[in-house]
């Protein structure tokens, strides 16, 4: 009797041995809108020179918003429980597709280190101006009331922040 077939995002598989499973064909990233008094938290980040929105990869065995907690806590110290799912964006591109939620801050562990050198609140202008379009969409739409927005686009670079 052949084993049980189990659904994933990237492709119908069998219950077997992980070499089995095939590469995704695009990487989920979660993103996190914190917002407070109508600015949004952006983090620098020094590897790409640039501002964003806080998250990162979802891993493998990972629930969703447990990497949105994750990838939050890890950057900024501060702890958050999504609330919506605002966006999903599919960047061909960078072969990625990006859930975005906002999140409400419960706490935070100031006293960690925090993988991003610093962070700052901005507001909708400020996002615009300092992060590439494509981020600056997803987190400005978070502002939005509604349905979460479903798009595609090629992410394009500014040449200077």
């Amino acid at each position: 009797m052949a084993p049980p077939l189990l659904y994933s995002a990237a492709a119908f598989v069998h219950n077997s041995e992980e070499s089995d499973v095939p590469p995704p064909s695009h990487l989920v990233v979660v993103t996190a809108a914190i917002l407070d008094n109508g600015r949004l938290l952006a983090v620098y980040r020094q590897e790409t020179d640039r501002w964003d929105a806080p998250g990162g990869y979802l891993d493998r065995d990972e629930a969703i918003d447990e990497a949105v907690r994750r990838t939050v806590w890890e950057e900024t110290g501060l702890l958050v429980r999504p609330v919506i799912l605002t966006g999903v964006y599919k960047d061909i591109g960078r072969r990625e597709v990006a859930v975005v939620f906002r999140c409400t801050m419960v706490g935070s562990d100031v006293d960690r280190h925090v993988d991003a050198a610093k962070a700052r609140w901005l507001s909708p202008e400020e996002v615009r101006s300092l992060m590439d379009d494509a981020s600056a969409e997803r987190l400005v739409d978070s502002l939005r009331l509604g349905p979460p927005r479903i798009q595609s686009h090629v992410r394009t670079e500014r040449s200077e922040p």
